[in-house]
């Protein structure tokens, strides 16, 4: 017998049925999630990654360095955590975009989705998304993270196979969900639609989430209108988001029939949307909140205008300034909100600082005055982290708020969690190269050794017939060099090739100008003639006579 609900109405007749008494209750049909990231379940209210302020791709940026490192087990865990709190508040449909896939998850993320939607008995829509474009080529993905269109494509065809039911009411289907256009090679969502349709199933991505500016530089043309022009729309496709489309993309939205799972306050994550005239998006910039003494105490150069001086007063940093396209005076002008209200007037403008970390672009910023405690942000600044100031910062937010519970978070901690990867492989590198040198140099005196005893009875020759010193160090020094130079030079090209790639991963990095590399090949050219000088200074100046008795 078919589970489904046949009548509404009174008395009606309840034969071997269960009575439930619903009076003084409400009945609805159960509630539908469209767009759900299961695996992001534990890091909910991570202070290092959820707090005010941070744009989409500051998010992005922090989160993922998290992600890559999750097996299937967490997704098990997180998922099942995630679809009992669904259920708990009404939503007896569930889709998942599950693009999480690891060195350490493989490809059983769903299969694990799965055992958990079965184990609760919701009805599960999984998304198998992945990325395939690696970050060194534009996107904001680890390596870890990271598969080929190959993989993706045939994998989503075994899920199909195995979990896809098509029949109505079907408590599990599989939906083709590449990550989004920014992250994937363009043969990712081509092949992606293929499949779709050859199968009958639908489409998802991410779409309008700050990304179109990235795209459009990529392939001259906004997200929306790449994805008509490979054919990922239409009513088998629906897209996350989409708070960034102007309202022409939403009319042809509309027009194709393509659906939208549209939720734009939690995307922005805090990030101010700033419009054109026409209320069209533009961008988001960073917002912070604070008062007059932040330039100051976190020293921040003002380029023109003057400083917060309380609300209405609006700061704007020189990436804001650009990106509006602004070539005239920005003090003056005038900031609105998505809806128009008026938010202040720009007074200021500051020099660039970094907001994010090293990984993600110079961001605009836009600051708020701020003379309302309770809206704004603390920031304490100390000459050194001792007991003694932060029993004295203790008793002052005591005294300040004696009903609360505060505490602080090093801004220090936070700085180097963002670069803790970076940082063993930097110093894995450094003792590998240590390591590597000195096997080197043992290797060079042993060979410089076993030179100097086979060619003993040369030398002596050479000092007998006139040679010196220098000419015996010159001569041993020159076979040595012609031998080492072409390694260096070897070893200079594939540093530089390799150092380029892995700076790829950093929006601000150093310059890896040709000095750098020449000085280096110098310094190992320096320290191996040293080796030779100094292992050979014995025999250049010993008796020839005793070489060629001993010999």
């Amino acid at each position: 017998m078919e589970q489904k609900i046949s009548a509404i109405g009174k008395n009606l007749p309840a034969e071997d049925a269960e009575v439930i008494d619903g009076t003084g209750k409400f009945v609805y049909p159960g509630m539908v999630n469209t767009h759900h990231h299961f695996f992001q379940t534990f890091v909910r209210n991570l202070i290092t990654i959820d707090y005010p302020h941070l744009t989409v791709m500051d998010w992005i940026d922090k989160i993922y360095r998290i992600f890559q490192n999750i097996d299937d087990q967490i997704i098990y865990y997180s998922s099942l955590t995630a679809m009992a709190d669904l259920l708990k508040h009404g939503c007896t449909t569930a889709f998942d975009h599950q693009y999480c896939y690891t060195t350490t998850t493989g490809k059983r993320p769903v299969d694990r989705q799965m055992e958990a939607a079965a184990q609760l008995g919701i009805r599960y829509h999984a998304g198998r998304g992945g990325n395939t474009l690696p970050r060194e080529e534009g996107s904001s993905i680890p390596a870890a993270m990271v598969e080929t269109t190959d993989e993706f494509i045939r994998d989503c065809e075994r899920l199909i196979d195995q979990y896809h039911d098509a029949s109505p009411y079907s408590m599990s289907q599989i939906v083709v969900s590449p990550c989004q256009p920014i992250n994937c090679y363009r043969d990712t969502f081509v092949e992606s639609v293929k499949l779709a349709r050859d199968k009958g199933v639908r489409l998802h991505t991410h779409l309008g989430e700050g990304e179109s500016e990235g795209i459009r530089e990529r392939y001259g043309m906004r997200t929306l209108d790449w994805c008509e022009k490979i054919g990922f729309i239409g009513d088998d496709v629906f897209y996350a988001h989409a708070w960034e489309l102007t309202q022409a993309e939403y009319e042809k939205i509309a027009k194709t029939g393509t659906g939208i799972s549209h939720c734009p306050a939690p995307a922005v994550l805090g990030g101010f949307p700033i419009l054109d005239n026409e209320k069209n998006w533009l961008f988001t910039a960073r917002q912070v909140n604070y008062n007059a003494d932040y330039l100051s105490l976190m020293k921040i150069p003002l380029l023109e205008g003057q400083p917060l001086k309380g609300d209405g007063d609006i700061l704007v940093n020189e990436s804001f300034v650009s990106k509006r396209g602004w070539t005239d005076a920005a003090i003056g002008k005038y900031i609105y909100d998505d809806e128009g209200n008026l938010k202040g007037k720009i007074v200021g403008v500051t020099r660039d600082f970094m907001v994010n970390s090293f990984f993600t672009p110079q961001l605009p910023v836009i600051m708020f005055g701020c003379d309302r405690m309770s809206y704004c942000n603390f920031t304490v600044r100390v000459s050194e982290l001792t007991p003694e100031y932060l029993r004295e910062m203790n008793d002052k937010i005591a005294e300040l708020f004696p009903n609360e519970d505060v505490g602080f978070t090093v801004l220090k901690t936070i700085i180097e969690s963002q670069y803790e990867g970076t940082r063993h492989f930097r110093d894995g590198v450094f003792v590998a190269s240590i390591a590597i040198l000195l096997i080197t140099l043992m290797g060079l005196l042993g060979y410089i050794t076993d030179e100097m005893h086979r060619r003993s009875k040369e030398i002596a020759i050479r000092k007998v017939n006139g040679a010196t010193a220098p000419n015996i160090l010159r001569l041993l020094s020159k076979d040595v060099l012609i031998t080492a130079f072409p390694a260096i030079l070897l070893g200079v090209i594939a540093s530089r090739v390799v150092g380029e790639s892995w700076l790829r991963q950093f929006a601000d990095k150093i310059p890896l100008t040709v000095f750098i590399f020449i000085s280096t090949a110098l310094l190992v050219l320096a320290i191996i003639w040293g080796c030779v000088i100094l292992k050979s200074w014995n025999i250049a100046n010993e008796n020839p006579v005793r070489s060629i008795k001993n010999e």
